[in-house]
């Protein structure tokens, strides 16, 4: 996926150095506030925000009076939490068990290709509004050894940019991603072992999800 995903960009870069005509170039600050979710696990499902940094770049092409589409790429930090459950046996018999909620690293620092399209409402004098989908990857360093390292990543957009001068406009950006984590060589990890006892650690189905908000501004080029 990350050479498909290599080859789009490329031939996006090269469409765009031969015409600039209705190409906009835009650069956002902001916050994402992600969450973590176990499936298959006793827990109820409970949003627990937990903010940090986020920078984007985006590049835009205006395909017509209602559309765009374009290259972006997000980086930043990540805080996540997760639930993680430990079982105890001895002589092949579970004797207790328990599990226990703390921060982690899942992908920290990260870094997110994507492609996006937009649908715009336009609200005149050059401000719109607008919505769309958003797909491709997310890549960063994690604590648990996750088999992949590299995860497909989907979500959508909604915001508002602002015009403030002829060729420049302020973007508040809105989003949404998710992603879902390979588990198979995470679940089940032997942690400890003695005399006919040992510690199994398991995290099971990690589903990461988050939110963002950008505040940018927007250059026609």
């Amino acid at each position: 996926m990350r050479y498909l995903l290599s080859l789009i960009i490329v031939m996006f870069l090269s469409t765009f150095s031969y015409a600039q005509h209705n190409w906009y170039l835009s650069s956002g600050v902001g916050m994402n506030f992600t969450n973590v979710t176990l499936s298959n696990y006793e827990s109820p499902f409970v949003f627990d925000a937990n903010p940090d940094i986020l920078i984007d770049l985006k590049l835009a092409k205006q395909l017509n009076k209602h559309w765009q589409a374009g290259l972006a790429v997000e980086t930043g930090n990540m805080r996540t939490k997760m639930w993680y459950k430990i079982e105890m046996y001895q002589d092949d018999r579970l004797v207790y068990n328990y599990a226990y909620y703390d921060e982690v690293r899942l992908v920290s620092p990260n870094v997110s290709p994507a492609l996006f399209v937009n649908y715009q409402l336009n609200m005149g004098r050059g401000s719109y509004m607008y919505a769309g989908p958003q797909l491709g990857i997310i890549t960063g360093g994690n604590d648990l050894g996750f088999s992949q390292a590299v995860l497909p990543m989907a979500g959508a957009n909604a915001g508002m940019a602002l015009a403030l001068t002829k060729n420049t406009k302020l973007q508040l950006n809105n989003g949404w991603r998710i992603a879902r984590f390979n588990h198979s060589k995470a679940d089940g990890i032997l942690e400890t072992t003695g005399t006919n006892t040992y510690t199994i650690r398991r995290n099971s189905g990690v589903t990461l999800s988050y939110f963002t908000f950008t505040v940018g501004i927007v250059a026609a080029l």
